[in-house]
């Protein structure tokens, strides 16, 4: 995709965007993709983006490649993330390699956990409202994750700080499963009083 000049002129908001697409190429060319389509800025964009996390979605998810050879496929940030999903049924150091290579995961340092970039999570979130089995998941998940978080203890510190940042994200959801939410934000904020 090649934009004009005049599309491109704020070279800290072109910055910004490319932050705030985490650097994903898929991410990256359906954006440009769009803004090519439309004849808007990186700066025009880079407002969509921040106006709010479902408008960001929306505005991945769109079908804006000029080529007709991919007229069917969507969201192709979804789309790479499902067929890795399919794929790891097979070999999934396979499919754990290929969301590795595309960034849609990070593997963690010495260990094999991994975190999510922010797009696929909003991707997922938005499939799965699709779907309609979100208010399923986000229970499974909330309650997974408070039998992943550690009862907190002086002892258990490297094993809580690596659940706090998911513990975060799940703890914004809505979710029926309220005894483990309860439970696991007594478990996070007493992680943060020891943490000082």
């Amino acid at each position: 995709m090649h934009l004009a000049k005049a599309q491109m002129s704020n070279r800290e908001d072109r910055a910004k965007l490319l932050d705030v697409l985490g650097y994903l190429p898929l991410a990256i060319r359906q954006a440009s993709a769009y803004m090519a389509k439309k004849q808007i800025t990186t700066t025009r964009y880079l407002e969509y983006c921040r106006s709010s996390d479902k408008y960001m979605v929306d505005l991945l998810s769109g079908d804006f490649e000029e080529s007709h050879r991919y007229k069917k496929a969507q969201n192709p940030i979804a789309t790479m993330w499902r067929i890795s999903f399919h794929a790891w049924t097979l070999d999934a150091e396979d499919a754990i390699e290929a969301l590795k290579t595309y960034a849609f995961i990070t593997e963690r340092e010495a260990s094999e956990k991994y975190d999510f970039h922010r797009l696929v999570r909003l991707a997922m979130l938005n499939w799965l409202d699709k779907q309609g089995g979100h208010e399923e998941q986000t229970d499974k998940v909330v309650r997974r994750v408070e039998r992943a978080f550690p009862a907190p203890q002086h002892d258990n510190r490297g094993e809580r700080m690596a659940h706090l940042p998911h513990t975060q994200h799940v703890l914004e959801r809505q979710t029926t499963a309220q005894d483990e939410k309860m439970s696991l934000l007594f478990k996070e904020g007493f992680s943060f009083y020891l943490l000082g």
